[in-house]
């Protein structure tokens, strides 16, 4: 698979390839979804999705439109479909916590908010993933609301995501996707 990304992640002026050309990420990860159905059982999650609301709800599914929100705002969201919520969680483990968390120039924390998700269809379960630069300076955070599919992404370098994160994650999303019915 050739890499459509080979632009050069800028975040917080430390220039580095975020997959050093592609296929080394590509080629190694773990596709296994094990993890991602212990840690988020599927009865943690809707059965049907709730409705977005406000301009969530003119967001494209699985794409970006980055004129939906006022560039102040320095936020895009998109979302995905019920189907779709677990393999996008592995994308999101694989890439942020076990591809960049081993980078030694930044620093992911990944948090369920609440802490406990207790009610399915509470509209405040959310996945919240922090990224910050070594200085502890937050370059952006991805808040992947669950109960609607929602995946938005805010902060200072939320254009990093746009143009050098998001194609990687469609990469690594399309090989989990494709793994997972293999296996089905």
């Amino acid at each position: 698979m050739q890499n459509t990304c080979d632009k050069t992640d800028k975040m917080a002026g430390l220039d580095q390839n975020i997959v050093n050309g592609g296929p080394e990420l590509l080629d190694i990860i773990d596709l296994s979804m094990d993890k991602v159905y212990k840690d988020y059982p599927v009865k943690m999650f809707p059965k049907i999705l709730h409705k977005r609301t406000g301009k969530a709800k003119k967001c494209l599914f699985e794409d970006v439109d980055i004129n939906l929100y006022e560039k102040e705002a320095r936020m895009i969201t998109f979302f995905t479909n019920v189907e779709r919520i677990h393999p996008w969680i592995k994308t999101l483990d694989l890439f942020y916590y076990d591809h960049m968390g081993n980078n030694d120039k930044f620093d992911i924390k990944w948090y369920d908010v609440p802490t406990t998700w207790s009610d399915p269809n509470n509209n405040n379960n959310s996945i919240v993933i922090e990224i910050l630069d070594k200085e502890q300076a937050l370059q952006f955070n991805i808040t992947f609301f669950v109960t609607t599919g929602t995946i938005r992404v805010q902060g200072s370098k939320y254009m990093t995501f746009v143009h050098s994160h998001f194609p990687v994650l469609t990469q690594i999303l399309a090989k989990v996707i494709d793994n997972a019915t293999c296996y089905s």
